[in-house]
C-alpha cells in the first residue's frame, strides 16, 4: 500500500532521481524505489528516532508498487531495463535472456503492469502490455520466471487481467 506522506522524503541520490514508485518492508528496514534507483531506510531503535538511508543502486528501480514481489527473502522488481532481484547486496539483472521482449512492451501503459507470485508453480508472473497485438489497455500477456530453475516463459489470457493481488 502507498503512503502519501512519504512524499516528504528526499532520496539519498538527491532531487534528480524522481518520485517514489514503490516500497516494502524488508527485515528491520524499508526498501524504497524510484523508476531508476533503490535505497534502504534502516534504524537502530525506531524509524522515527534514528533513521538512516543507504543507497542500494542507481541503476535499477521499479515502474510502480505493482511490479515488486518479495519471495522467500528475495525482492524482484521490474523497470524499463528489465527485471532484477535483490537480497541484500547489489541487485542482479536476471532478464537478459528475454531482453528482446522489453523492446516490444508498451511502457506508456506501465501503470497497468502488475506482478504476482504463484506458490504452486513456484513462479512469478509479470502481466504486461505489448506495443502490438494488445487491443486492451490492460495486460492479456505475461512474462513468467521460475524461481527454482531461472527459466523464463511467456503466456496469454483470453481476457485482460487488470489486477493480480488483493
Amino acid at each position: 500500500e502507498g503512503y502519501t506522506p512519504l512524499s516528504y522524503m528526499e532520496t539519498p541520490q538527491g532531487l534528480f532521481t524522481g518520485a517514489l514508485t514503490g516500497g516494502l518492508g524488508y527485515h528491520n528496514s524499508m526498501i524504497f524505489f524510484t523508476e531508476h534507483t533503490m535505497f534502504k531506510l534502516s534504524w537502530d531503535q525506531d524509524p522515527l528516532v534514528d533513521p538512516f538511508m543507504t543507497n542500494i543502486t542507481t541503476k535499477h528501480g521499479a515502474l510502480s508498487q505493482r511490479v515488486i514481489v518479495e519471495v522467500e527473502g528475495r525482492v524482484y522488481a521490474m523497470d524499463q531495463q528489465g527485471i532484477h532481484v535483490w537480497s541484500g547486496g547489489f541487485p542482479k539483472l536476471i532478464s537478459r535472456p528475454i531482453e528482446p521482449i522489453f523492446q516490444d512492451l508498451n511502457f506508456a501503459l506501465r501503470e497497468n503492469f502488475h506482478a504476482t507470485y504463484f506458490p504452486r508453480l513456484r513462479a512469478i508472473r509479470w502481466f504486461v502490455c505489448y506495443s502490438t497485438g494488445d487491443s486492451s489497455n490492460y495486460p492479456t500477456k505475461y512474462i513468467q520466471y521460475d524461481i527454482d530453475t531461472g527459466n523464463w516463459g511467456t503466456g496469454q489470457y483470453y481476457q485482460a487481467i487488470s489486477e493480480s493481488r488483493l
